[in-house]
Order: C-alpha cells, then structure tokens, then sequence
C-alpha cells in the first residue's frame, strides 16, 4: 500500500509540475524554488515534471528553428 500511495504522490507531482511550467510557468518556477530541499514523492515528481516539460518546450523550439531555417534555404535557391 505504502508504493502506492508514493506512486500516487508522485505521479500527482509529476502531473503539477508538468502543467504548471506549460501554462503557468512563473508560477512554477517560484514552487519549484520554495520546495527544491524537500525530498518527498511529491516534490520529485513536480521537479521532473518541469523537467520533462522544459525538455519538450527546447526540443520544440528546436524542431520550429530548423523548420524556419529549411524554409529559408527553399526560398533562397
């Protein structure tokens, strides 16, 4: 029982901290500040649900910058 509700924990953190940093992402940053020394499931989920949010933002950012930039040589030739 004590898995799951660790499990549970964590996986309602991930979820938080995943959706915060999407939609509200000072808001985030200012959780993820105030509870960076707490070691709970929770606040490990929260931390790499930001952590998974942000590596899709650059990883999307990336993807825009080479599209951009794949336009731009089709132009010029």
């Amino acid at each position: 029982m004590e898995t799951l509700i660790n499990e549970t924990e964590y996986k309602d953190g991930f979820n938080r901290g995943y959706w915060l940093l999407n939609y509200e992402p000072d808001v985030a940053k200012l959780l993820m500040e105030s509870s960076k020394d707490k070691t709970d499931e929770f606040s490990t989920g929260f931390s790499e649900g930001m952590r998974q949010a942000q590596q899709e933002k650059t990883l999307n950012e990336f993807e825009e910058l080479r599209n951009n930039n794949e336009q731009q040589q089709d132009l010029d030739r």
